[in-house]
């Protein structure tokens, strides 16, 4: 997937369809841990080259896997993150079949995977209300809202601000509106993240793109001291720019430094 300056997304950045992280020497699965949710994060963006990946993520009993790869992987086989992920692809492609069977699944087994090692795989109740947000295609509940607002508020910088984004990007997908209060919250927390800058309705202000990355990061996740955008795994830049075209207008600055 080329796009313009920076960084080339090639072959080595993506396995069986879904994007990945540059593998580190000695780390097998590592890479394609997060896959579902990067590969979600695309397809809410408008980039569905990852949609016969994600469906080939299911097996018969609805269960969704991190990636196709990782279907004969046992232990924290899924997680919420990766349930935010395959929503945000059911909202953008419409796949209803594959989303009911995974509820179906979840219903029947009361839990997003079986070999959690820890409460990962636990259905809390703003998955359960995010499930109904997708399934039900209407405007996301007072409640919902009024938690992310709380989480918002406080979350620890970093990874779990960024799942928080995840919520809202998907509450857009499906309300065709920003929740631009909470945006604001996670945006004057991590004021150089473009991602909440986007979530926010705030003219976005893009680091340069490294030309010699080691592809181990998506960027956003991470907090702004982290400059995590210099070890870029190039997606997370097509991602933003896939925003500010579906969004038709909203302002894009890039910093030269």
């Amino acid at each position: 997937m080329p796009r313009d300056g920076g960084l080339i997304v090639t072959d080595r950045d993506q396995f069986d369809g879904m994007p990945m992280k540059r593998p580190l020497a000695g780390i097998v699965d590592e890479p394609m841990w997060d896959s579902m949710l990067w590969a979600g994060l695309m397809c809410a963006s408008g980039d569905l080259s990852s949609a016969n990946a994600i469906k080939d993520c299911q097996t018969l009993t609805g269960r969704m896997w991190r990636s196709p790869y990782l279907k004969t992987f046992m232990g924290n086989s899924f997680s919420r993150d990766m349930a935010l992920g395959f929503m945000m692809y059911a909202a953008a492609s419409g796949d209803d079949e594959t989303f009911s069977r995974w509820v179906i699944y979840l219903a029947t087994d009361d839990c997003l995977c079986s070999d959690a090692t820890d409460n990962r795989c636990a259905i809390t109740a703003p998955i359960w209300w995010q499930i109904d947000h997708v399934r039900l295609r209407r405007k996301s509940p007072w409640y919902l809202n009024a938690y992310l607002l709380a989480a918002a508020l406080t979350a620890k910088p970093g990874y779990q601000l960024h799942l928080i984004g995840c919520h809202l990007l998907l509450n857009w997908q499906i309300d065709g509106v920003k929740s631009k209060m909470i945006g604001n919250v996670l945006s004057r927390r991590q004021p150089r993240n473009p991602f909440f800058q986007w979530l926010a309705d705030k003219p976005v202000v893009l680091p340069p793109e490294p030309e010699n990355s080691r592809c181990i990061q998506w960027a956003w996740e991470r907090e702004d001291s982290e400059e995590a955008w210099k070890d870029s795994m190039g997606w997370d830049f097509q991602f933003m720019r896939n925003l500010m075209e579906l969004d038709g207008g909203q302002k894009v600055k890039s910093a030269t430094g």
